[in-house]
């Protein structure tokens, strides 16, 4: 994996994460992408391994990820490709990357699980990172790019109107899967 603009340990990291130990479980899938798209929360990683491993996933390098504190980052991306494979998940490309992180957070922020400005500042980061690719500038979430700036500052919209903006983006999204 090519590291942009740094590695994970030294980008900010992505806050308010709706999956937190012991609610949401993430799928490997949505790991994986999150990992290609260097925003991986991985000091949650071996719990979540942990309950892949009750739901009949299996493998030497799962049980390892499982065991890991998480709290040496390194340590587990180390394994974590291997261990994913275990899951019989591949890293994908960024492309559908992408596309997996969208329609997650859009669902999450429909379902009351994750927040809409937690959606616009995850957008935000992906944008810094990569520097502003087109498939993450794709409509509708990809649009919601610049409305941090908005948000609390006291110029341009409300919040209830940004909050409307992300819902509906969020509802777009989805629907062009779903289609």
């Amino acid at each position: 994996m090519t590291f942009h603009q740094g590695s994970c340990d030294t980008m900010l990291p992505v806050y308010g994460w709706p999956y937190d130990v012991g609610q949401l479980i993430p799928s490997p899938q949505l790991v994986a992408a999150w990992y290609e798209l260097e925003i991986l929360p991985t000091d949650r990683v071996p719990m979540w391994a942990a309950h892949w491993l009750v739901q009949d996933m299996d493998g030497e390098t799962l049980r390892i990820l499982a065991g890991l504190d998480g709290r040496d980052p390194h340590e587990v991306r180390d394994v974590l490709v291997e261990a994913l494979a275990d899951t019989d998940t591949a890293i994908p490309s960024r492309s559908d990357a992408v596309k997996t992180v969208y329609v997650d957070m859009a669902r999450l922020c429909l379902a009351g699980d994750g927040g809409e400005h937690w959606v616009v500042s995850v957008i935000e980061r992906l944008m810094i990172t990569w520097n502003y690719p087109d498939e993450m500038l794709t409509p509708p979430l990809g649009a919601l790019y610049g409305l941090d700036d908005e948000w609390g500052e006291g110029w341009g919209r409300t919040e209830p109107q940004l909050i409307a903006v992300v819902r509906a983006a969020c509802a777009e999204q989805i629907a062009l899967v779903e289609s």
